[in-house]
């Protein structure tokens, strides 16, 4: 069972996940306890999950895991110069 800190109970941020080694879990940016902060170049998301192996029995199995995701959002500006001079006259 893997869910957001403090949401076991909470059916749509919460899955289960039945004999498997791998999974993908996908955490929503806006719900689930996401939290967000602006930084110097654009957001930083954040949440933790927990990871239990039991639906209902907490055991020193589980772990916490403190998850960040940084997006760019400032825009940047680049320049390059071009010499027109260089350029051969084409007469239309």
């Amino acid at each position: 069972m893997i869910y957001p800190k403090g949401l076991s109970k909470n059916s749509s941020c919460m899955h289960e996940y039945y004999d498997v080694i791998d999974f993908n879990y996908t955490l929503p940016l806006r719900a689930c306890n996401t939290m967000s902060m602006d930084v110097n170049d654009g957001i930083e998301y954040f949440n933790t999950v927990i990871v239990q192996p039991h639906r209902r029995l907490v055991t020193n199995q589980g772990r916490g895991y403190h998850i960040r995701c940084r997006y760019q959002t400032k825009d940047k500006r680049i320049t390059n110069g071009y010499n027109l001079t260089a350029l051969a006259l084409m007469t239309i």
